[in-house]
């Protein structure tokens, strides 16, 4: 099948994206795809097999400049749109941002629409969330609506009025394979090599919506036993928690899929999520989390610690990989550190099935079956 996908922004901060077009070429589609790729992903990679038409992967410096690109970026994706759909059976877009910047050309052709947040509208133009745009429409008159988790299908059909429950693709990775080791990663892998205590883990990025400061405390309380390391890009609540707790070990942003190399020196991964408003995603979207994170953990064999929200609570329940805190409190997280340790290996097992249970080619396959 010809599938032209459509993602408006850059496609290595998108596992997700990186997961479908992996799928999609390595089950024989013939694939194009129209997105921004700083890093040449896609012609390393994909350089024989997929056709990319690049969007302008510029550097935003002031709001008015930030304007002007913005709308010069929505021209060339109409442009681009207009040229590659009609070569295509299938236009598969990847967020709702997408949709809003290919607009109604998206109407006339077998349209998959996929959300990576659960969302009651999108903003006519970034930031400017009291100007709604009617991405509803989009999804009713979608051959396809494509969410990663189950609730998010429901609530999504309800919000929007859709005539069918979307299909679930779960942020599952395609592959995960490493490549070589990049220089500054080396000294941390040999520390962790060395290390003699439990390495708890937490990977992601430091935001309102991820609480550490009950784990960074336990931890530290526990120190004779367990130690902690957090990864991912700076920023002051990073430095504020590094600062209060100076036993964490700090590793800075390494693009993927090389952080995997230090997923797979750690024992037990994190996963804290506190529903909060995130400009226009529902708080319900904290609650209903869908992470890939969960499966990287998972591949590596690391039980996981998480906060109260049933898009964990589900599955951990479920495949027994993991536990989550009542509340995110130091007693909760020194209980469930406990309860790990004491049951590490039939959770590490747990980890595989989990993991072995997500048929991510069966999934696509029904999902562009007529």
């Amino acid at each position: 099948m010809r599938i032209l996908i459509v993602h408006s922004n850059d496609i290595k901060n998108y596992p997700p994206v990186i997961s479908l077009l992996e799928n999609l070429v390595h089950n024989g589609h013939k694939v194009t795809i129209i997105c921004k790729d700083k890093t040449g992903f896609i012609k390393t990679n994909y350089g024989k097999v997929v056709r990319h038409r690049p969007l302008n992967n510029y550097t935003e410096t002031n709001k008015y400049k930030d304007i002007s690109l913005f709308f010069k970026n929505r021209t060339l994706i109409k442009k681009l749109f207009e040229q590659e759909a009609p070569k295509n059976e299938v236009v598969w877009t990847t967020t709702a941002e997408t949709v809003r910047e290919v607009g109604d050309l998206l109407l006339d052709h077998k349209h998959v629409m996929q959300l990576m947040e659960l969302i009651e509208y999108v903003p006519q133009l970034p930031k400017a969330q009291f100007l709604k745009y009617d991405i509803k429409k989009y999804a009713r008159k979608a051959w396809k609506v494509v969410v990663p988790e189950e609730n998010r299908a429901y609530i999504q059909k309800v919000w929007w009025d859709l005539e069918d429950v979307p299909s679930v693709l779960p942020n599952k990775p395609y592959s995960m394979t490493i490549g070589s080791t990049p220089d500054e990663l080396v000294p941390v892998l040999e520390e962790m090599e060395k290390e003699k205590r439990k390495i708890v883990l937490y990977q992601g990025v430091f935001l309102p919506d991820r609480n550490l400061d009950a784990f960074a405390e336990a931890i530290d309380q526990m120190q004779d036993r367990y130690c902690m390391y957090i990864m991912g890009g700076s920023t002051d609540y990073q430095k504020e928690l590094c600062k209060r707790h100076p036993n964490i070990r700090y590793v800075p942003y390494v693009a993927a899929p090389n952080h995997l190399l230090v997923t797979q020196k750690a024992d037990i991964g994190l996963l804290p999520y506190i529903p909060i408003k995130v400009d226009n995603s529902s708080i319900l979207n904290a609650l209903y989390c869908a992470p890939n994170k969960i499966y990287e953990y998972a591949a590596y064999g690391l039980p996981m610690i998480g906060s109260n929200v049933l898009g964990l609570k589900i599955p951990f329940e479920k495949f027994g990989m993991g536990l989550c805190c009542e509340k995110l409190a130091v007693p909760d997280v020194k209980k469930a550190l406990e309860y790990i340790d004491e049951n590490y290996e039939s959770m590490k097992a747990a980890c595989s099935t989990f993991y072995a249970s997500t048929d991510l080619d069966g999934i696509v396959k029904d999902i562009l079956e007529v």
